[in-house]
């Protein structure tokens, strides 16, 4: 099966689905690859025992750079390469078509009205897709009710389930009940990366995960109330794909430029992904 052929079964499915307003905009997606290359997808995930699992969360990253790609066979490696390159790239701009409106609002959340001119200078081709890391959580795995990196406009992960025994551990939305105060927080940690506000600091209500089915596409708009975490009791590793479209550059260095940024040389955001 090519890689146009999937790429263009999954963009057709992007286009076609219902954009969900509550608790914030976001887009879920069954059966996003075809159930062939999908089989192909799943036995190519790394192991377990090849990754560094501290505190029951494991990742890896598709490049040189990462110990768990490099030790995997030459043909997984080369099949990651290329879902990496020749199909996500063409899924991250089907969302951006979707997604491209909910711009202005982001700009205007964070920074006020002043900033909300500027979404009408953003050009698709400008924004970036930041690659994937395939991460992998086992029994006990928690992550706490968070905001994604603040200079994306949309989150998307894809659910690598083999069957439906891990249906209960998917992604868990919550919805703040003071939206002022969370926004009044989000300002103050002025920080890129994820924000994770502390016990007790917002008034936050879980809503019912969604379900981690197979071959589904999870996207959200990541605003500064779009809060989401994880947990999973599952027996089974369960593995997914988290990936960032990241505003274009232009437009974010002079607004983040004084974030705080734990990957720069500088500890301010300086532009890097």
């Amino acid at each position: 099966m090519s890689h146009q052929t999937v790429a263009e079964h999954a963009c057709e499915c992007v286009r076609s689905a219902e954009i969900r307003p509550d608790p914030f905009p976001h887009i879920v997606v069954d059966g996003i690859f075809p159930e062939q290359y999908y089989e192909e997808l799943l036995t190519h995930l790394p192991a377990v025992s090849s990754l560094t699992i501290p505190v029951a969360f494991g990742m890896m990253k598709i490049g040189q750079d990462d110990a768990t790609f490099q030790s995997m066979s030459g043909s997984a490696r080369q099949f990651w390469i290329e879902f990496d390159q020749k199909v996500k790239p063409s899924i991250c701009e089907a969302l951006l078509e979707r997604y491209l409106p909910y711009a202005a609002k982001k700009l205007s959340l964070i920074f006020g009205e002043e900033a909300e001119h500027l979404a009408s200078q953003l050009e698709p081709k400008e924004f970036r897709s930041v690659r994937g890391i395939v991460q992998c959580r086992i029994t006990g795995a928690r992550m706490g009710a968070h905001v994604d990196k603040a200079t994306s406009l949309f989150t998307y992960l894809f659910y690598f389930a083999p069957d439906d025994s891990l249906r209960p551990f998917g992604t868990i939305f919550y919805k703040a009940q003071d939206q002022a105060r969370l926004l009044e927080r989000y300002r103050a940690n002025c920080g890129i990366r994820a924000w994770f506000p502390e016990t007790g600091e917002l008034d936050l209500r879980p809503q019912p995960p969604l379900e981690f089915r197979r071959n589904r596409l999870v996207s959200y708009v990541n605003l500064p109330y779009s809060l989401h975490g994880a947990a999973t009791d599952a027996a089974a590793p369960r593995y997914s794909m988290q990936n960032f479209c990241d505003l274009p550059l232009r437009i974010a260095l002079p607004l983040y430029k004084d974030w705080k940024d734990p990957i720069s040389p500088t500890g301010f955001y300086r532009g890097d992904a």
